[in-house]
């Protein structure tokens, strides 16, 4: 995997240049041109699943947890 990562500081960004990333990586997504490495949802109360997901390995993308207000 021949990688290079190149941060950005996103808080130093004028405002313009983040609603344009913004529409160029939906753009990209929308059209399969990029894919997002996401493995699987879980809900909040379901962080011992996302935990195992994790733990096995077998994931190709990230595990994400969704949180909601009511979750708070």
């Amino acid at each position: 995997m021949d990688l290079t990562v190149r941060m950005v500081l996103v808080y130093a960004m004028p405002e313009q240049a983040k609603k344009d990333a913004i529409k160029d990586i939906t753009n990209y997504l929308t059209m399969d041109k990029i894919s997002n490495r996401m493995a699987d949802i879980f809900n909040l109360e379901d962080i011992p699943a996302a935990h195992l997901a994790i733990e096995g390995g077998n994931n190709y993308g990230a595990i994400l947890l969704k949180i909601t207000q009511q979750a708070i």
